[in-house]
């Protein structure tokens, strides 16, 4: 399935899927906390030739991540496209053992304590 090119003015059809993955240290990409997907799609062209892309992190306590992706042209917001992902339970359990297990290293290294 084609979808448009998320860059203002552009005619060609998108057939890169912009994706964040959230990953523990040392993970490998199948092993991603979440993939979210934006609902945001590049042409071939777009998706070499380079971009800014400025990401705002807001934490939020509803188990999702919630994506809004914009296309700018001469400052303008032009277009724009959302999506939301659930957050899978079986990966925040493994982030939270992660999580404990790093605090328990890291107190057992501090001299203080």
């Amino acid at each position: 399935m084609w979808h448009d090119c998320i860059v203002p003015g552009c005619i060609r059809q998108g057939s890169c899927k912009i994706k964040l993955q959230v990953m523990q240290p040392g993970a490998r990409a199948s092993f991603a906390i979440v993939t979210p997907n934006t609902g945001a799609w590049l042409c071939g062209i777009h998706a070499v030739q380079g971009m800014e892309v400025d990401l705002v992190i807001k934490p939020t306590r509803t188990e999702e991540v919630a994506t809004f992706v914009s296309a700018e042209d001469a400052g303008e917001m032009v277009q724009a496209v959302s999506g939301v992902t659930p957050i899978p339970a079986k990966a925040a359990d493994e982030v939270i053992r992660y999580a404990k297990d790093i605090g328990q290293r890291g107190r057992s290294r501090d001299p203080s304590g």
